[in-house]
């Protein structure tokens, strides 16, 4: 590659750099054709190449200076991206880890946009697949696809990157981790505000804490009940069949009968339904601006 061979890739300031002893040599547009190796903690080894590099797309509300860059990582020759479920899952069984889930619904629209083929680099920690941080992590850094949940966290504005707790709460609040795992779809539309509101609450949110669950977002979409998949199960609902969206709600505050409590604290984040538009609109008291995202 242009930039050298035996170097190692990394962050300088938050952007994707190649490095040798630890100082900078080449970034941006620069990475285009570079290649790199994973190893995962079984040893296993594959190899990925850059072979795009791109400003995102983003509206207006979202624009920043500079643009944000975004890198098509595919592996080996093959020509598809890594944020591509099936190419993902094949690279991920040659590093023998878990495939990575789905969370299709039908009714629930996955929208294609421009950036679906990028990834974006965010600093650590890592997170695992039921959205708890991995402790000792905060050295590694995370290469997120720019249409997930881990980077519209950072694209949205709801990620500091210096408060852990408050950046875990934004990340279960995405994937709507009411408990022990994601309760939400790709598709599912929704608007952060920080001005109060009024309408029909789904939780409060802080850190790996959530309460006062109300109301749960998949129940809002026009998605069947009867067609979800098992990883959108509770598992009271897998034991004996729920009949209604009310039942499987109860399902996951069994589960977690803390849901349902609502103690006077100051939460990181507040998630609402606004039922004349029904879509999902979310409050963090400390920011100014709004926006609008997809899981």
């Amino acid at each position: 590659m242009k930039c050298g061979i035996g170097v190692d890739l990394g962050l300088d300031h938050g952007d994707l750099v190649s490095m040798r002893g630890g100082k900078p040599i080449c970034s941006g547009e620069q990475l285009k054709g570079a290649m790199f190796f994973a190893r995962s903690s079984t040893l296993a080894i594959e190899m990925f190449t850059i072979v795009d590099v791109r400003q995102l797309v983003v509206d207006a509300s979202q624009a920043q200076s500079p643009p944000i860059l975004g890198y098509k990582i595919v592996a080996n020759d093959k020509a598809t991206s890594m944020c591509d479920i099936d190419a993902a899952n094949a690279a991920r069984a040659i590093l023998g880890l878990e495939p990575r889930a789905t969370y299709k619904v039908p009714g629930v629209a996955e929208a294609v946009g421009p950036n679906q083929d990028l990834v974006i680099p965010i600093g650590g920690p890592l997170y695992s697949r039921d959205v708890r941080q991995i402790d000792d992590s905060g050295a590694f850094f995370n290469l997120a696809c720019a249409d997930d949940a881990l980077a519209k966290r950072s694209l949205d504005g709801l990620y500091s990157g210096t408060d852990e707790k408050a950046d875990l709460a934004a990340l279960r609040m995405l994937t709507a981790t009411y408990c022990h795992k994601p309760f939400t779809a790709r598709g599912m539309s929704f608007k952060w505000k920080a001005t109060e509101q009024t309408d029909s609450p789904e939780a409060r949110w802080k850190g790996d804490v959530t309460n006062c669950f109300k109301s749960a977002r998949l129940a809002h979409s026009t998605a069947k009940f009867d067609q979800l998949p098992d990883e959108l199960l509770p598992e009271g609902c897998k034991a004996k069949p729920c009949k209604d969206w009310a039942a499987w709600q109860a399902a996951i505050v069994a589960e977690c009968p803390k849901l349902a409590d609502c103690p006077s604290q100051t939460n990181d984040f507040e998630s609402f339904l606004d039922e004349s538009k029904q879509e999902m609109k979310f409050n963090r008291k400390k920011r100014a601006s709004s926006t609008a995202a997809s899981n």
